[in-house]
């Protein structure tokens, strides 16, 4: 593979002296930090010179946002783990408080069996309180 196809394929940054990093405040830095990519360098020379400078900042600002994100993805896993968790736990929860609340429906109001019904009746049956008086 030649040089050149080499260099297409990926982007190479070579420092031009010692490239500096640097962060101060909100601010980030970088000096001295030059690319070796023939498919870059056409792109680069189509954008007007006046443009280049944003382009710059805009092409580091979201380098850096998908290398600080790239690493999130793990954290979105364990995000995704602990919230399938919560909602098994929530699916049972409410399982067990229909069968709860079920139970105490037909503990108070089954027909005949209910504590409702009976209560009912005992007043208002034919053999009732309300009978008697």
């Amino acid at each position: 593979m030649s040089k050149t196809a080499a260099t297409s394929k990926t982007a190479a940054a070579r420092p031009a002296g010692d490239p500096v990093l640097s962060v101060l405040g909100d601010r980030v830095t970088i000096h001295r930090l030059e690319l070796t990519d023939p498919g870059l360098a056409s792109f680069v020379t189509s954008v007007p010179e006046a443009e280049r400078p944003a382009l710059a900042a805009n092409a580091v600002r979201i380098g850096l946002q998908a290398l600080a994100n790239a690493g999130n993805g793990a954290n979105v896993d364990v995000v995704r783990a602990e919230f399938d968790r919560m909602i098994e736990h929530m699916t049972a929860t409410h399982a067990r408080a229909a069968e709860a609340l079920e139970a105490s429906l037909r503990a108070n109001f089954a027909d005949g069996e209910g504590r409702r019904p009976r209560t009912l009746e005992s007043f208002l049956g034919d053999s009732g309180r309300l009978q008697r008086l």
